[in-house]
């Protein structure tokens, strides 16, 4: 069984392996070593393909207002009453 030195083992390995046991470490050690500096970790790359930007229409003023004129003509009184 090939034995490593801690120091040969790359922070991120470090790192990585803490997070993933974490549950079976003593709290009170995980508390006095705290307050060592940690290596800074970056986030891996996400593999998500960017979408395409697409431009999406602007409604026209008019076409806005004649919406809501017709949303307006179509309320009852009776719906309005039991908003309030």
């Amino acid at each position: 069984m090939a034995v490593a030195k801690l120091s040969e083992i790359p922070d991120e390995e470090l790192f990585a392996y803490v997070s993933d046991n974490i549950n079976e470490f003593d709290h009170e050690q995980v508390l006095e070593f705290s307050n060592a500096e940690l290596p800074e970790v970056k986030p891996k790359k996400s593999k998500t393909p960017k979408l395409p930007k697409i431009e999406t229409p602007k409604p026209e003023t008019k076409e806005i207002e004649a919406y809501l004129d017709e949303a307006i003509d179509e309320i009852d009184v009776e719906d309005l009453e039991e908003m309030l």
